[in-house]
This record gives C-alpha cells, structure tokens and sequence, in this order.
C-alpha cells in the first residue's frame, strides 16, 4: 500500500527553493495535527491560511485615511482630520491586535510583510494629519502623536514572523515535554515525517547532509532550537 506523505513531506516538496529553508514553518508542518504544540513554538499561523490579516487590515485603514486627507483635506479639513485621526485609531488597534495574536502563536511572514508595509503608509498619513491641524489650530493635537504610536506598532510587524521561545526559555521546553508526552506510535510517525522531508530537502539541495543528521538528532519540539547550537532538552 502507497505510504501517504506526512504534512512536512509535502511542504519539503513544495518549498520553493529561493526561499531555501527555514526550520520554523518545517517544525511548524510537522506538528500539523498537534496545535498544541504549534502554540507553544509561537509557529501556529505558518499553517494556517489567512496569515497578516490584522496587519492587512491596518494597512487597509491607513490607505483610506490617506484617501480622505488627499480628497478632504482643503475643502474640508475638519471633516478629514475626524475621519482620518478615526482611521489611525483603527489602524492601531488592528495592529495590536496583530500582534497579540502573534505572541500567542499565530505570526506569520506575512504580518512582518504587511506590516512593514503599514508602517511606510503610516508616514504619510501622520504627515497629512499634521499638515491640517497646523492649518486649523497652528499647534499639533494628540491624534498627530497618536500617529507616531501606530508607526511603533507598525514595527511589530518585523517581530511578529519571529517569535519563537528562546533556546532556554520555559516555554521550549514545555514543547519538548508536550511532544515527549505523544504515544509512541505518534512520535514514530512524527519522526518518519521529519525523516521523509529532510530526505526531500537534501535531494533539492536544501539541507546539507550534516544538518539532516543535527536536525534527526534534536528532540522532537526542539528541531528550530538546535540551530541556534542550543540544546533544549
């Protein structure tokens, strides 16, 4: 009977080799049936869809902002400062958001990716909030500061595609212990998996022969940690 390829398998075959590898999203795909686990790694989100989206939705809110500030902002400045400044509250919030769910474990590339594009976009906009206020009350009002927050949350973004624990930290190896704590016929499969994909990845010239051998030799849960020459076990 065809063996059927385990999730990190198949993400080894898919794995597009500009890209090269990347010990995060493979851990992550490996324990694609163990979210548990995936949480406390902080790498849920590389298997899931939708990755960004809070991200996305701030950079959404800041390009509207700037719309309204552009169509608004002589005729009606005002009305486009209230809209805008309203927007940037949005925008901040989304990202706080964002990153929140980050720590919890469901960062991905793509919240540094439209994150990083949210904080250029925050740019402007904070600069046509200034322009208007300086035209209606000559001195700066806290939304004007307010702006300068979301461009800090806007850095978050970088953060948030890489926030797995630290090779020492409590929680890796609460990971290592979920991932020790599988029946054996689990870890076995687990394993396998792990096994098939840095096959797959040798063969495309991914992975030396010798990091197939360290990443084999690392506990499971601790695959990302034992590049970083750390032992979290």
């Amino acid at each position: 009977m065809k063996t059927v390829p385990g999730p990190a398998a198949v993400w080894a075959a898919r794995r597009r080799r500009s890209l090269g590898t990347h010990w995060i999203p493979l851990e992550a795909h490996l324990f694609t049936g163990h979210p548990e686990v995936q949480l406390l790694l902080r790498n849920r989100g590389r298997t899931l869809r939708l990755g960004g989206v809070w991200y996305l939705a701030a950079l959404v809110a800041l390009v509207v902002a700037g719309l309204v500030l552009l169509a608004l902002g002589r005729a009606e400045p005002f009305a486009a400062w209230s809209v805008a400044g309203g927007l940037l509250v949005v925008a901040g919030a989304c990202e706080a958001v964002g990153y929140a769910r980050a720590w919890q474990g469901y960062g991905t590339t793509a919240d540094a990716v439209w994150g990083g594009v949210a904080l250029i976009m925050t740019f402007p906009v904070a600069a046509g909030i200034g322009m208007v206020e300086v035209e209606l009350w000559r001195d700066p009002t806290p939304v004007f500061w307010s702006a300068l927050v979301v461009v800090g949350l806007g850095l978050t973004g970088f953060h948030a595609s890489s926030m797995e624990p630290g090779p020492r930290s409590a929680r890796l190896r609460r990971a290592v212990e979920a991932a020790a704590a599988l029946p054996e016929a689990e870890r076995a499969r687990l394993r396998a998996d792990l096994e098939a994909a840095l096959d797959v990845l040798v063969d495309r010239g991914l992975v030396r022969p010798t990091e197939r051998k360290d990443a084999l030799a690392a506990p499971l849960g601790g695959l990302a940690a034992a590049f970083v020459n750390e032992n979290p076990s």
